[in-house]
């Protein structure tokens, strides 16, 4: 998988389609100067120079040696000191919360992704953020068998009722229409820093 995931990766959708639409939206949440956040399988780490420069501390989860091998190269060439790279699965090790959990193109690759938004919820921290990346809902099949994906794409209801069975609150959406037939939507999910009696914020 590690030897073609940049080939399957352009198949769909490479990074530079939708990495300034990702970093528009993160800046926009202005975490504060310490804060610390997870990617989910960062594949061969090419968002995590764009995470590094923006938080304390990133911590990159991901269940494969050899794409974690891809990613650690990344790391030494752009001098990522502020990032740790873990074999690790996040749906079933529990790890420290962060202020902002990242998953880039990830969700369609997990079998049960409702249950995935409950435990990735835990790994955020209270008044933190969960963002999002995947395709919305398409009906090219080839895509299971070239991409290893599980889902074709997700129906923005579904996301939002996903999260909000886990507790998080639904921000702002960003879409993007590519050329080659797919869409992408960029999605901000909120954990609230507290709840009242009542269960509102």
């Amino acid at each position: 998988m590690a030897d073609a995931f940049q080939a399957q990766q352009d198949l769909i959708a490479g990074l530079p389609q939708y990495r300034e639409s990702v970093l528009a939206l993160l800046d926009a949440l202005s975490f504060p100067a310490g804060a610390t956040a997870i990617e989910v399988g960062p594949g061969d780490g090419g968002f995590l120079p764009d995470l590094a420069r923006r938080f304390s501390r990133v911590t990159a989860l991901d269940n494969s040696p050899a794409m974690l091998d891809l990613a650690r190269g990344r790391c030494a060439r752009d001098g990522l000191d502020n990032v740790e790279l873990l074999l690790a699965d996040a749906l079933v090790e529990l790890q420290p919360a962060a202020d902002c959990v990242v998953l880039n193109l990830v969700l369609h690759h997990l079998a049960a992704p409702a249950d995935a938004l409950k435990h990735l919820a835990g790994l955020v921290k209270a008044g933190g953020s969960l963002l999002i990346t995947e395709l919305c809902s398409h009906d090219q099949s080839w895509a299971r068998t070239a991409c290893g994906d599980l889902w074709l794409g997700f129906e923005q209801d579904d996301l939002a009722r996903w999260a909000d069975a886990a507790g998080l609150a639904c921000g702002e959406s960003l879409y993007i229409g590519l050329r080659n037939g797919f869409q992408i939507q960029v999605r901000h999910f909120a954990k609230p820093d507290h709840i009242t009696s009542t269960g509102k914020e």
